[in-house]
């Protein structure tokens, strides 16, 4: 009929502790299962959130090794400088570190520089290895970035589509109802449970975004 606003929503419980608040305090869980998916809402909460933190500090951090004002200065002060000079074979340091001879192969400046043409080897060699083109480490960046954004999008996609959900149920008291197939659905909800609902899909949807 014209002018009535269907309200009615639906969407799947995922199986994590996330969705199962949704249950929690209905006689059906009992207090006990309600203590565990509190708990289990927090923990999977300082998880996520230790998560975060540890990529923040161990993988956006700079690298001490890559510092170009400090590798300047050594190839200036030290790779060129006649008091490093192999009197033998009249090699200075940078040309020992650039040819990579055998027993060179411990020092730190040139396993920088085999980290450096491992990332810029041609996925299709052709001939030129000038770091141009698709490199194994540019695809491996971009198969990494594009992975960890498709799992994000769908974590954030069920993330709204639950609190969509929550939102459109009628408010009063908490009402589930059960059909003849043994499926249910909730009918109502009560305030004090969709404030609460409201702070964890907050606190997911937080979480997800961070991470």
């Amino acid at each position: 009929m014209n002018g009535l606003l269907n309200t009615h929503s639906s969407t799947t419980l995922q199986a994590s502790f996330w969705d199962a608040m949704l249950l929690a305090g209905l006689p059906d869980i009992g207090l006990a299962g309600s203590v565990m998916i509190a708990f289990g809402v927090a923990v999977s909460f300082w998880l996520q959130l230790l998560f975060c933190w540890i990529v923040v500090t161990s993988f956006l951090s700079g690298d001490a090794k890559y510092d170009i004002q400090y590798l300047k200065e050594w190839r200036i002060l030290y790779g060129h400088s006649v008091s490093f000079f192999d009197h033998t074979s009249g090699a200075s340091l940078v040309s020992k570190v650039c040819q990579g001879r055998p027993f060179e192969r411990e020092w730190w400046n040139n396993a920088l520089i085999s980290e450096i043409n491992a990332y810029l080897t041609p996925v299709f060699p052709t001939g030129s290895n000038d770091g141009t083109g698709f490199t194994v480490g540019v695809v491996l960046s971009a198969m990494a970035i594009t992975i960890w954004a498709c799992h994000i999008t769908t974590e954030l996609q069920s993330v709204s589509s639950f609190g969509m959900a929550i939102l459109r149920l009628p408010r009063g008291r908490t009402e589930v109802s059960q059909d003849a197939e043994g499926n249910r659905a909730f009918e109502s909800i009560s305030r004090r449970r969709l404030l609460v609902l409201g702070f964890v899909v907050i606190a997911r949807f937080g979480a997800v975004a961070g991470g």
